[in-house]
């Protein structure tokens, strides 16, 4: 079970942002981390300490413990949210365009 934490931690911190409609850059930019680490932790190859959950669950507007949830359950609770909080996807910053 204690190997199914890491799997669920990667793939709710994903949809959490994309729920929010953010990039991986915007929500490191939140956490003060680079993108590339918003990318390990995604990709599982890293999970953060305690005190990066409790921000990053903050960041992502959820409760830390709602991250280690089994990913339908977590999904199921925020569809049944309103999507108010949503940008579309056309009001993200582009990541790639320099400014």
């Amino acid at each position: 079970m204690s190997q199914m934490l890491p799997e669920n931690f990667r793939r709710n911190v994903r949809a959490a942002r994309e729920h929010l409609g953010l990039t991986q850059l915007e929500l490191a930019e939140r956490l003060d981390v680079s993108a590339a680490y918003i990318c390990q932790v995604e990709s599982g190859r890293y999970v953060p300490g305690i005190r990066l959950v409790e921000k990053m669950a903050g960041a992502l507007r959820v409760a830390g413990h709602e991250l280690l949830m089994p990913p339908r359950l977590f999904l199921s609770a925020r569809n049944s949210e309103t999507s108010a909080t949503r940008r579309p996807a056309a009001s993200r910053k582009n990541s790639l365009v320099a400014t």
